[in-house]
């Protein structure tokens, strides 16, 4: 087309809320590979109070479990920073470079890493 304006775009977008996230930790599938430690973290969400969680994430080879806790958090990070992680879009040390995630401790973040691994994610949706 002559005029740019008149021709179509395909423009790439997603968005995703996690709404459980302890159900979402529950299907998480973990690799053979994953080296045994926890973590303990805390989730925020300003819009679901039930989603707001102190956990300890326990890893072992091919195995994830998180259980309740009330010891000191490791990591921080609100909902939307889980689901990004969660969703493979950005691996846990880039959101802590850019502040996503609250970490001082190196080896913490490392588990994350290992635990979410970062992924080209697809979405074939066309409407």
């Amino acid at each position: 087309f002559a005029d740019q304006a008149l021709t179509g775009r395909l423009q790439p977008f997603m968005m995703a809320r996690c709404l459980d996230a302890r159900l979402a930790l529950a299907k998480l599938p973990v690799a053979a590979s994953m080296s045994s430690g926890s973590v303990v973290v805390l989730l925020t969400d300003k819009m679901i109070e039930r989603n707001n969680h102190l956990l300890q994430l326990r890893t072992s080879p091919g195995k994830l479990e998180a259980v309740s806790t009330l010891e000191q958090e490791e990591a921080t990070m609100d909902m939307g920073t889980f689901t990004q992680l969660y969703f493979g879009a950005f691996s846990a040390s880039e959101l802590w470079e850019t502040g996503r995630i609250k970490c001082s401790d190196m080896q913490k973040l490392q588990l994350l890493d290992e635990l979410f691994t970062k992924c080209r994610t697809y979405n074939n949706e066309y409407f």
